[in-house]
């Protein structure tokens, strides 16, 4: 999957998915899982689900989330993200609310929604009409609204915080970053960073910036030719051999069997 961390100008993105893993992260944008096939699981905030075929997750902005595969078949769906302003009479509710239990269970997706993100998805292979995919989301959004429990937003510096430090790592992970250096950036005291860390984003901080690392240095090895010495200095890695090992320790591969193993995937 492609890194999707810093704000993005497009109002619309859509994408079909394989082997969904992705670290925590939040955005400015609405974010829709709609899974076709397998499990995965999925942290929105404090609440967790194993989402399964036909059963769907919107997760409102600024909301921590993350996805993890968890079965022998992996999960291949269909992922969207727009822009709040798409929510058109939603907007207000959206914006000064958050679900308490973002998943809707197959059981009660309706028709429509599976409808209209098949139509949107093709309707942006040959160049995306902005009324229709306008609509699509609407009938989306009027058909999964009335199924969601709201909760107010909490009025939390540490949500505005979070936000930024996650925003900065993105921009700046191929830089050296440490705490000490985000204390002095964001003016707030490391155990406070800490603490973001832990109980924001369930992971320490050298862990979520290794996963940031490594979820770029995927992508690249999935994607290019690039040579592995190159995606290691670029990911931010300061010598190779804590490249090979965090790699490792976090797919169960070297590089250089992770990108083998994709190509011969390719070939099948």
């Amino acid at each position: 999957m492609i890194p999707f961390y810093e704000s993005k100008t497009k109002d619309l993105h859509i994408e079909k998915f394989y082997k969904m893993n992705f670290p925590a992260h939040l955005h400015k944008h609405l974010e829709l899982i709609y899974i076709y096939e397998g499990n995965l699981s999925v942290t929105v905030g404090s609440c967790s689900e194993v989402m399964s075929s036909g059963d769907m997750v919107l997760v409102f902005p600024n909301t921590v989330h993350k996805y993890e595969e968890c079965g022998e078949k992996y999960s291949s769906g269909l992922m969207v993200i727009f822009s709040p302003a798409s929510s058109g009479e939603f907007y207000n509710t959206i914006m000064k609310n958050r679900p308490s239990k973002p998943f809707i269970l197959s059981r009660s997706v309706h028709k429509d929604i599976p409808y209209s993100l098949n139509g949107m998805y093709e309707e942006m292979q040959t160049g995306g009409d902005a009324l229709v995919c306008h609509s699509f989301i609407q009938l989306i959004l009027s058909r999964a609204m009335p199924l969601i429990e709201l909760d107010k937003n909490s009025k939390s510096s540490d949500c505005d915080l979070t936000y930024k430090i996650i925003d900065y790592i993105s921009q700046n992970y191929k830089d050296p970053i440490s705490l000490e250096i985000l204390s002095q950036n964001f003016g707030v005291t490391r155990n406070r960073l800490s603490h973001i860390f832990t109980s924001g984003l369930n992971t320490g901080f050298y862990d979520y910036l290794n996963m940031i690392r490594l979820d770029h240095a995927s992508h690249m090895l999935r994607s290019s030719d690039i040579p592995i010495t190159q995606i290691c200095y670029d990911c931010g890695f300061e010598t190779q051999r804590t490249f090979n090992r965090v790699f490792k320790n976090f797919y169960g591969i070297s590089p250089s069997e992770y990108r083998d193993k994709i190509k011969s995937e390719a070939k099948q």
